[in-house]
């Protein structure tokens, strides 16, 4: 197996086969045909997640759109990073609530880890953890023949028996078992993970062993990712967590020809815009509330769905996925000034993203509305959760400025 190391958004030579390029293709397409997959995108998505293009000198290249994780075809692994470091990544999904709460020493990644080997060794921590105890159970409708009547009896069913000669009851009744939805999907994650080629014999050994605890347990059902931990079943709270994230992102499959193609994606952008939402409620709460809040225009269909919305309309705000410029964006700009319009005030920020190495562009006036921009520090010396709360106390700053007078800054 052949792995190369790539950026998302990033493009990148690697050497392909025709059937590898023309599978990767398929399976781009196919992701990028699941409901929910681009979010709710302010313009037209893209065809593929995955593209594939091939210069005039027969070299091929490839290019994941904005997620991170695994893609593999016959003899291939694309192995693919987020934009920006991954403690500060997995801290913001952990905010998100895609991911559980992440500990400090559980977030370092070897360079020969994928996100899909580590989630795949967290959840199986988690579930060993879990089946220490004893599993959940529940009542569930179940039907069967009996010697003696149960529950609700199937006339028709047991007529049929009797007339076969078999001295039974046809029954409906609730049985107390294993065989429920939490259960089902920690056994369905522990199956992903003992099948998989990629990841370590040891770990899939010990996901074997988790099915082997689980046999009392039947396949997992749709209605079972609607399955949520309630105070009975606290304890389950990480591991599902991590199996429902294995079993959505890695279920997308395809048989292209002679080529198989499998991949384990998460989409970045509505992860990143929740855990940084997430980080500012947390922090600004007391003050300000902080909401993702969408406006109908009057007379049209139109509808603004700015990322952030601070104190009801005090002033919104817009993240961006990527490292602030000391200019100004104009599509940027231009859409952040459009939400302040649209909710009538005139104050608006852009949060994106600052290594360090340049300072983001100087406040500016739109007619009444004063944008200005703030990063998220992700520095090589930096740390998320210091970097969140520099974030907040800037926005917090911002919007104390907000409220004490309307903006009066040099206009364009």
């Amino acid at each position: 197996m052949n792995r190369y190391d790539l950026i998302e958004s990033q493009r990148a030579g690697v050497p392909l086969a025709r059937e590898q390029a023309q599978a990767l293709l398929a399976l781009g397409k196919k992701l990028a045909s699941k409901t929910g997959w681009w979010g709710d995108p302010e313009e037209t998505p893209p065809a593929s997640v995955i593209d594939i293009s091939q210069g005039p000198d027969g070299e091929w290249s490839v290019l994941v759109r904005e997620a991170v994780g695994v893609v593999s075809v016959d003899g291939l692994e694309l192995v693919v990073s987020p934009k920006i470091p991954y403690n500060h990544f997995l801290y913001l999904a952990a905010q998100s609530g895609i991911l559980p709460r992440i500990e400090t020493q559980r977030t370092e990644i070897a360079p020969t880890e994928s996100l899909w080997e580590v989630i795949a060794h967290w959840f199986v921590h988690a579930a060993e953890m879990l089946l220490r105890g004893e599993l959940a159970k529940g009542y569930r409708e179940t039907s069967d023949e009996l010697e003696h009547a149960r529950g609700r009896i199937l006339p028709l069913e047991t007529a049929r028996l009797f007339y076969q000669g078999r001295p039974s009851v046809a029954c409906e009744f609730e049985e107390f078992s294993e065989d429920i939805a939490l259960n089902r999907l920690v056994r369905a994650a522990c199956d992903r993970v003992a099948a998989s080629a990629l990841l370590p014999r040891e770990l899939r050994q010990r996901a074997r062993a988790g099915l082997a605890r689980m046999t009392d347990v039947g396949l997992l059902q749709d209605a079972d990712f609607r399955a949520k931990v309630d105070r009975l079943t606290h304890r389950y709270a990480d591991t599902i967590a991590f199996a429902k994230v294995l079993l959505r992102g890695g279920g997308t499959r395809i048989a292209h020809g002679a080529a198989h193609g499998w991949c384990f994606l998460i989409r970045t952008p509505e992860l990143v815009e929740a855990g940084i939402r997430a980080v500012l409620q947390r922090a600004l709460n007391s003050r300000y509330t902080v909401q993702k809040k969408g406006r109908k225009l009057a007379g049209s269909t139109f509808t603004l769905n700015p990322d952030l919305v601070f104190g009801g309309g005090l002033a919104v705000g817009d993240v961006k996925y990527k490292n602030i410029d000391p200019e100004w964006s104009r599509s940027d700009l231009y859409q952040v000034v459009a939400f302040a319009a649209g909710f009538d005030c005139d104050r608006a920020v852009i949060v994106g993203f600052s290594n360090g190495s340049t300072a983001g562009p100087i406040a500016i006036r739109f007619g009444k509305i004063g944008v200005e921009a703030f990063a998220w520090d992700v520095s090589p010396s930096s740390e998320p959760e210091a970097s969140g709360t520099v974030l907040a106390a800037q926005i917090a700053a911002f919007l104390a400025r907000a409220a004490r007078q309307p903006a009066r800054l040099s206009s364009t």
